[in-house]
């Protein structure tokens, strides 16, 4: 997921402009803080799409699910 994520919320820069491994790192770190404000940059408005192996299909998650997660989390 943070890939799709990454990737969509990049797309348009240069790719010197873009260090996903970094970015993949903050993602992770920003959500085990459980610093919503900052995971939330890496997700555009509009939502990523999740790709999972032992899904039965593809499905779009908007920030709101973010915010769902993090509201459990607490």
């Amino acid at each position: 997921m943070a890939a799709v994520a990454l990737v969509t919320s990049t797309a348009g820069r240069a790719a010197a402009d873009v260090d996903v491994a970094s970015a993949a790192v903050d993602l992770y770190a920003r959500m085990t803080a459980r610093d919503l404000a900052c995971a939330l940059r890496y997700i555009p408005a509009a939502g990523v799409t999740e790709i999972g192996p032992s899904a039965p299909s593809v499905h779009l998650l908007k920030p709101a699910a973010f915010e769902a997660l993090f509201k459990r989390m607490r």
